[in-house]
């Protein structure tokens, strides 16, 4: 069993520092920019919707540990996306950690994310995975996600 608790003040460089690096290295690998541009805008993707940090308005930062060791296995960002049409859930980010791959712990995290968003009172929960991420894809159509928009490109 896994549970999340808020992310302390303490704990929020690192996580951001990490997460920003991962971001752009998904960007690197989708090869959408240069590395400089990457780092940029992974920077500015993390910077402008968390500058207050772990108490930034309708975002919810979490740790994630496992419950009978109390041992760290990851970090989960979820906010809130306002649209003319509704509130609904948006996980920003999930990540475990590598020694806790391929153990369940994916779709448990998911499922505390969904129970969170019910908590929130929001009836709907979405993310962006990246092409290359077919794990995540797999686990995301398991867990009953659907494509919304779907963005392709042809190398000439």
């Amino acid at each position: 069993m896994l549970v999340l608790r808020k992310m302390t003040e303490e704990e929020f460089p690192e996580y951001k520092e990490n997460a920003v690096a991962n971001y752009a290295a998904d960007l690197m690998r989708a090869g959408d920019l240069p590395e400089a541009e990457t780092k940029k805008l992974a920077e500015d993707a993390f910077q402008t919707p968390l500058s207050e940090g772990v108490h930034s308005l309708d975002h919810y930062l979490f740790s994630i540990f496992e419950s009978g060791t109390n041992t760290k296995v990851g970090s989960l960002w979820l906010g809130k996306r306002k649209t003319a049409a509704r509130e609904s859930a948006f996980i920003y980010d999930i990540y475990l950690f590598e020694n806790f791959r391929g153990k369940g712990y994916g779709e448990m995290t998911m499922r505390l994310a969904e129970a969170e968003a019910i908590r929130l009172g929001l009836k709907s929960i979405g993310l962006h995975v990246f092409g290359h991420n077919q794990a995540a894809k797999r686990l995301y159509d398991k867990l009953g996600f659907h494509v919304t928009n779907l963005m392709m490109r042809k190398e000439l």
